[in-house]
C-alpha cells in the first residue's frame, strides 16, 4: 500500500513517516531511493535502524506523537513543511492503548481518552499541507483450534471509521503462542485522510 501510494505521487520527494520505529512495515524500495528525503517520526528510533545505511536522505525526529494536533505540528514545522506525503502506520490502535492505559484506570473514562486520541491523530493528518494514508489494526480476533472466532474485540476502542479502501488480516500470535486452544489475528485496514 505504501509503494502504491508514492507511485500515485510520483512528484513528491518529501516523505513523512509516523510510527517509523524499527521499520518493520515500511518498504526498503522507497529507503533505497536516493531521489528521496524521508524524515521518521517515533518515540524511539533503535540502534540497530539509526546504524543502517539508507540510498534515501534519512531523517530521525523522536517525537511524542500522543501530543495533541496543534503542538505537534509546532514542535515538528519545520520538517512537516517539507513533506508533501504522510503516512502513519500501525500507530493509531497503539497510541490509543499505551496513553489511556498510563493515564486511567476507569474503563469508561478510558475509552473516552482513547477514542479523543485516535480522533487527534486523524485531526493531525488531515491538517497536513500533502496527501495522507493510514494503516492500522482495527479489530482483533481469537480463532479457535477448528478456525471458529471464539471472540472479536475492536482495537480502536470503538471509534467510527469508514470503511477501509482494502483490510487483511495479519497473525499476532499464531496457536501455542500465548496459548494453546486459540491463535490471534489482527485485521488491518487502509485508507486515504486527504
Amino acid at each position: 500500500e505504501i509503494l502504491k501510494f508514492r507511485n500515485e505521487n510520483q512528484e513528491a520527494r518529501n516523505v513523512a513517516v509516523f510510527g517509523s520505529g524499527h521499520l518493520f512495515d515500511f518498504p526498503q524500495e522507497l529507503l533505497d531511493n536516493p531521489r528521496l528525503q524521508i524524515f521518521l517520526f517515533d518515540a524511539v528510533h533503535p540502534r540497530e535502524v539509526r546504524n543502517k545505511s539508507f540510498e534515501a536522505n534519512v531523517k530521525f525526529i523522536n517525537c511524542d506523537l500522543n501530543l495533541k494536533p496543534e503542538a505537534l505540528l509546532a514542535s515538528c514545522a519545520e520538517e512537516l513543511q517539507q513533506c508533501e506525503l504522510f503516512i502513519s502506520t500501525n500507530l493509531l490502535s497503539q497510541l490509543a492503548l499505551c496513553r489511556s492505559a498510563q493515564l486511567l484506570k476507569n474503563e469508561v473514562e478510558r475509552a473516552k481518552l482513547a477514542r479523543q486520541i485516535i480522533e487527534n491523530h486523524l485531526s493531525f493528518l488531515r491538517s497536513m499541507p500533502g496527501k495522507s494514508l493510514l494503516i492500522c489494526d482495527f479489530e482483533k480476533r481469537f480463532i479457535g483450534l477448528a478456525g471458529d472466532k471464539v471472540l472479536e474485540q475492536t482495537t480502536l476502542w470503538d471509534y467510527a471509521m469508514a470503511k477501509p479502501l482494502r483490510s487483511w488480516a495479519w497473525d499476532l500470535a499464531p496457536l501455542g503462542e500465548i496459548s494453546k486452544k486459540y491463535r490471534i489475528e489482527l485485521e488491518v485496514g487502509v485508507w486515504r485522510i486527504n
